[in-house]
């Protein structure tokens, strides 16, 4: 049987864009490649003959133009696209796919790993090894942070430092939760408040199934709910109510509309994880910051372009 291979090329500066497109269209998963010039080429495949609940061709084919047309102005800025389909032999993709997928180690004593990985066949060093760490399952291709990306391990390893801080925080928000990576870390880490917010149904399905993963789909103290960050917000700020750490990993368009609410539920000496933006994009998230007066820079941290800070809301004096 024939396959219809969809292959999107696009600059490291896109890297981030390109997962969520195709995480939208391929929602069962999808490969990702580093090209040599430090490109990256997306592949999402289809069987030629259209299955029964599956889109046709045409249909995803339509569908990737408009998911580019909407990023049009982003992925100009970026440098632009490449945009192919080809026709060929069939495959195993998803054994292919799940072969080469590699666990992630986002900081020292943690690792990352999908599912199909949990009894994979591995030498007795290697078992070993992991024994030793805090794992958290995760499952790729359906939402955004399958922990492989540079800002949600940027936000990973603010989010270990940050519970550091203090002994107990009474609330924590994931906002714009994903995949639910962080939520999940967020527990492990010992946080025992915690509510993940997501405006896209498969984000929140997808947290839920990796919430039962991790063995926390029955933990009281974690919420979810799909809602849109600033109707969140303005939720909390009528009711007076307020979080001490919040996460926030998005592009930076959505970055510069969410920071001022964000800061707005974010109670006096709490933190404010920020993270998913380039270095080219940082100048103007740190001019939103800087409209909040009681802002304090604790700690700004980069990786393969990317940027976060963690930030501190001071006491008013």
């Amino acid at each position: 049987m024939l396959i219809i291979k969809y292959q999107l090329k696009l600059s490291s500066t896109a890297q981030k864009l390109g997962e969520i497109i195709m995480e939208d269209i391929f929602s069962k998963g999808f490969q990702v490649r580093k090209l040599v010039d430090d490109s990256f080429l997306f592949i999402g495949y289809q069987s030629a003959g259209k299955q029964q609940g599956e889109f046709s061709s045409k249909q995803i084919w339509q569908k990737l133009l408009k998911k580019l047309a909407f990023h049009q102005q982003e992925l100009r800025d970026a440098g632009g696209y490449i945009l192919r389909r080809q026709q060929e032999k069939e495959f195993n993709w998803v054994q292919n796919f799940q072969e080469n997928y590699q666990e992630v180690y986002p900081l020292n004593g943690w690792v990352i790993f999908p599912p199909w990985k949990k009894n994979a066949n591995k030498s007795s060093e290697i078992l070993k090894k992991q024994s030793e760490l805090k794992k958290i399952i995760i499952e790729p291709g359906i939402a955004f942070g399958t922990g492989t990306h540079a800002s949600t391990v940027l936000a990973f390893r603010l989010l270990d430092e940050v519970t550091d801080y203090q002994e107990k925080f009474t609330a924590f928000l994931d906002a714009g939760c994903g995949s639910g990576i962080l939520t999940i870390a967020a527990s492990k880490m010992g946080l025992n408040n915690i509510t993940a917010i997501d405006i896209e149904p498969e984000s929140i399905a997808n947290t839920k199934r990796n919430l039962a993963l991790n063995n926390l789909a029955n933990k009281s103290g974690i919420k979810i709910h799909q809602q849109d960050i600033i109707a969140h917000c303005q939720k909390k700020i009528a009711r007076r109510q307020k979080y001490d750490i919040i996460t926030v990993n998005c592009l930076a368009v959505i970055l510069l509309e969410v920071i001022p609410f964000l800061f707005e539920i974010l109670a006096e000496q709490g933190y404010l994880i920020i993270s998913g933006f380039e270095f080219e994009q940082e100048d103007s998230i740190i001019d939103v910051i800087l409209n909040n007066q009681q802002v304090k820079f604790i700690k700004r941290t980069a990786k393969e372009g990317w940027v976060a800070y963690l930030v501190q809301k001071e006491s008013k004096s």
